[in-house]
C-alpha cells in the first residue's frame, strides 16, 4: 500500500473509534417521574459509591423532593474543575433551568456540593446548601456514601415541606461571635 492511502485508512478508522463507538461512561437514569408534576429522579453513579440496593432505597427518598422539583443525585471521579462549576453544568445539562436540586458526591475533588434552580432554590438556598453538607460531610468522610446521600435528601425534603433542619454550625458561629 502507499503512505497515503495508509494514513487516510489510519484516520478513516480514528474518526470511526472515536466518534461512532458508543462511549463508556454511565448515563443519567431516570429512575421515577412524578405523574403529577413531571419531575423526575436522575440517579447517575458514576463512581460506582452505591450497590443497586442503596440506589433504589436512595430513590424512594428523592421520590418526595419530585412534589417540589427534579432530584437528581450524581457521582463523579474525573471532574477536573471546581465542584460547584461542575454541579451547575451538569443540572443545566440534564435539566435546565427548571426546578430542582442536585446532590453531587465529587471523589476527584474530595467535595459534596448541593446545586438548587427554579422554585425550589428559594428554598434550599446556598446558606441552607452549605448547612446541609456540613451536616453530612462527616457519613463521606467515612466512606458512608448512602448514608450521606440519604442524609442530604431527607433534610431536603424536610426543609421543602416547611420544618427546621439542625444547624450546629450555625450557632457555633453566631456564639463565638458574640
Amino acid at each position: 500500500m502507499h503512505k497515503p492511502v495508509k494514513k487516510s485508512l489510519y484516520l478513516l478508522l480514528t474518526i470511526f473509534c472515536l466518534f461512532l463507538l458508543p462511549g463508556t461512561t454511565c448515563m443519567a437514569q431516570v429512575v421515577y417521574t412524578n405523574p403529577d408534576t413531571d419531575y423526575q429522579v436522575i440517579i447517575e453513579d458514576d463512581a460506582n459509591l452505591l450497590s443497586d440496593e442503596e440506589e433504589e432505597a436512595l430513590s424512594k427518598l428523592m421520590m418526595e423532593t419530585t412534589e417540589f422539583g427534579h432530584a437528581l443525585f450524581k457521582t463523579s471521579d474525573s471532574n477536573y474543575v471546581s465542584a460547584e462549576s461542575y454541579a451547575k453544568q451538569y443540572y443545566k445539562d440534564t435539566v435546565g433551568t427548571k426546578s430542582g436540586t442536585l446532590f453531587l458526591i465529587d471523589m476527584f475533588n474530595r467535595k459534596i456540593w448541593i446545586h438548587s434552580d427554579g422554585q425550589v432554590y428559594s428554598t434550599i438556598t446556598k446558606s441552607y446548601a452549605n448547612t446541609i453538607t456540613d451536616n453530612a460531610y462527616k457519613e463521606a468522610t467515612a466512606g458512608n456514601y448512602y448514608d450521606c446521600a440519604s442524609t442530604v435528601f431527607t433534610q431536603i425534603n424536610t426543609l421543602l415541606v416547611g420544618h427546621r433542619i439542625p444547624q450546629p454550625m450555625k450557632y457555633i458561629s453566631n456564639l463565638l461571635l458574640a
